[in-house]
C-alpha cells in the first residue's frame, strides 16, 4: 500500500471539494476510490472524482464541528404584499447541512441535509431548497398575507476553511480483487477493515465452479468435490461451491 501526500491541501468544512498546492498532482496519483484523510485526524473519505491535477472530490462533504462557524439572525428577504416565491444567497458558504433555519414570523423551514427546506404553520406548508455550497435558497409560501413586512431571517452552520493541511491518500489496495490494506500508520482500523471484509463477501458470493481466476503464482487443480488452489507458501486449500452459493474452504 502507497500514500500520496505530496504538498498541502486546502479544504472546506461542509464541502466535498479538496483542493492541492502547487506541485501537486493528483490525476496521475491518484484514482476514484482511494482514500483521503487530513494526517493530523482520523476520519477517511472516498474519493468520488479526480477533477484535474490539484483538485479531488469527496463522496460526502468534510465534516469536522470543530471548525464551524454560526450565523444568526442574517436578513435574507422582506415579504411583499401578494408575493408567496422568495429567492436569496446567505452571505457565507459552504453551508454545513442540516444546520439550515428561515424564518419568517411564525414560519420556520429547516433544511433536511439532503438541500429541501420545509416548515408548516395555520396557513399550510412552505417548502423551498438550499444549495450548501453556493448558499443560493429559494422558499415557496403557501400563503403570506397575515405576515406581510415581515423580514425572512436565516440562522445556519457554515465551515471555515482549512488551509495547508498535511494530508494522506491511500492510492493501492491488494492486486486480487483490490482489497484495502492496512498500513503501521493507519489510525480509522475500522473503516478499511470494513471496506475490506465487504469486499471479501461481495467476491466469495460470486464465486462459481465454472469461474476461477487463477494469477501466475496460484496454482488450481479441479477434483470432483471442488478445485485445490495453493498460496505462494505452499498450503493447499480445497474450495468448494454447494448447490446453494455457499463457499468453503478446507486446509489439506
Amino acid at each position: 500500500m502507497a500514500v500520496y501526500n505530496t504538498g498541502s491541501v486546502t479544504v472546506k468544512v461542509g464541502s466535498a471539494k479538496v483542493i492541492g498546492s502547487s506541485g501537486v498532482d493528483f490525476t496521475s496519483d491518484v484514482s476514484a476510490g482511494d482514500l483521503f484523510k487530513l494526517k493530523s485526524e482520523s476520519t477517511f473519505y472516498d474519493v468520488a472524482s479526480v477533477n484535474n491535477a490539484t483538485s479531488i472530490t469527496l463522496s460526502a462533504r468534510f465534516a469536522n464541528s470543530n471548525y464551524n462557524l454560526n450565523a444568526t439572525g442574517e436578513v435574507a428577504a422582506t415579504i411583499a404584499a401578494g408575493t408567496i416565491v422568495y429567492s436569496g444567497t446567505l452571505d457565507n458558504t459552504p453551508v454545513v447541512q442540516s444546520n439550515v433555519v428561515l424564518l419568517a414570523s411564525d414560519i420556520r423551514l429547516v433544511d433536511d441535509g439532503a438541500g429541501n427546506l420545509s416548515g408548516t404553520n395555520a396557513e399550510g406548508t412552505h417548502e423551498g431548497s438550499i444549495n450548501y455550497d453556493t448558499g443560493a435558497w429559494t422558499i415557496t409560501f403557501a400563503a403570506t398575507a397575515d405576515i406581510v413586512g415581515a423580514e425572512i431571517t436565516g440562522s445556519y452552520v457554515y465551515g471555515n476553511t482549512l488551509n495547508g493541511m498535511p494530508y494522506q491518500i491511500v492510492t493501492d489496495y491488494t492486486p486480487n480483487y483490490t482489497f484495502p490494506e492496512l498500513g503501521l500508520n493507519d489510525t480509522n482500523f475500522q473503516h478499511i477493515y470494513t471496506k475490506a471484509v465487504r469486499m471479501i463477501d461481495s467476491a466469495l458470493y460470486n464465486v462459481n465452479a465454472s469461474s476461477v481466476n487463477a494469477s501466475h503464482d496460484v496454482s488450481v487443480l479441479a477434483t470432483p468435490s471442488g478445485f485445490v488452489t495453493y498460496s505462494d507458501d505452499g498450503t493447499g486449500w480445497r474450495i468448494r461451491v454447494t448447490n446453494n452459493g455457499t463457499v468453503t474452504a478446507t486446509q489439506i
